[in-house]
């Protein structure tokens, strides 16, 4: 059994696909993913059982899955782009947050030891600073050189003061830097899985590629009919559209198991909504970005 999945040319999905829907910044973005199947339990023969083990449901064998020592690059994209979305609807870009860079002056390779000195920077963050929330990001542009991000804010709006000496004392072995976030540089600088700044294919495996405080509001998506989907983004610009197909081998032949449609929208500042039963044209190309 393998699985392989390959990005193809989107097409509109069918008008009772069912589509998951994020809603975010305010009601400004919305994320559409579609998935032509709903139950792959028709297809898949494998399912995970403990640890790297997954058990065959048809002929009962239990196979071994070697365990990766780097994360899938494809999985750290999607869980940037969750963080993407988290960012969006939990900062504005005001005098009331900033984010705290550390970056480690020594290689790290132990995952252990690179947990338990997240925790203390964060245990140790937390006793400085009372009133705010944050999310953590683990940032790697070379490998085994973690990068830790706290995006953090005032709960209550003021402005936040930071203390350099103060932050000095989170991490030993680092240099720390305070960053400060503006509505003109958030949604870049938010934009982890593509912004430049983070090479998704040496993620280690095993530790977490953000965390969050309890006050953080999540974003939660909905699911509906995709002709529904549609309605919601009536009067928005389209930023994103792209489609993959997910294909297992089994017994040497080929079959899709799954068909994916991404698309992201963002209603334009200073423009009211448009109500208007016209829907977009898609964009023929391969994951692109519309211009």
């Amino acid at each position: 059994m393998s699985k392989r999945k390959k990005e193809i040319n989107p097409s509109k999905p069918a008008p009772t696909e069912k589509a998951r829907v994020y809603s975010y910044n305010e009601g400004k973005q919305y994320d559409i993913e579609t998935r032509k199947n709903q139950n792959l339990g028709h297809i898949t023969l494998y399912k995970r059982i403990s640890g790297n083990k997954m058990l065959n449901e048809q002929t009962g064998e239990v196979v071994d899955i070697k365990k990766r020592e780097k994360r899938l690059s494809r999985a750290v994209f999607s869980l940037l782009k969750t963080l993407y979305r988290l960012l969006k609807e939990n900062f504005k870009g005001n005098t009331s947050e900033k984010i705290i860079r550390i970056e480690s002056n020594e290689t790290i390779t132990d995952k252990e030891a690179l947990k338990r000195k997240i925790k203390s920077c964060k245990e140790k963050l937390l006793r400085i600073m009372d009133g705010i929330a944050f999310i953590r990001v683990l940032v790697y542009q070379e490998a085994n050189k973690p990068i830790i991000d706290f995006w953090v804010k005032k709960t209550n709006g003021t402005k936040l003061e930071l203390n350099q000496e103060q932050l000095q004392s989170l991490w030993s072995g680092g240099t720390i830097t305070i960053r400060k976030i503006t509505s003109a540089r958030l949604d870049y600088l938010a934009r982890y899985y593509n912004n430049n700044s983070t090479n998704i294919n040496i993620y280690p495996t095993g530790i977490k590629v953000y965390s969050m405080s309890e006050n953080i509001k999540p974003v939660v998506p909905t699911e509906m009919d995709y002709k529904d989907a549609e309605k919601l983004v009536i009067g928005y610009k389209p930023t994103y559209r792209g489609a993959v197909t997910i294909i297992e081998t089994i017994e040497d032949k080929d079959k899709e198991i799954q068909h994916i449609t991404y698309e992201s929208f963002e209603l334009e500042e200073n423009k009211r909504k448009i109500k208007s039963c016209k829907t977009t044209k898609p964009v023929k190309a391969k994951g692109n970005f519309a211009k």
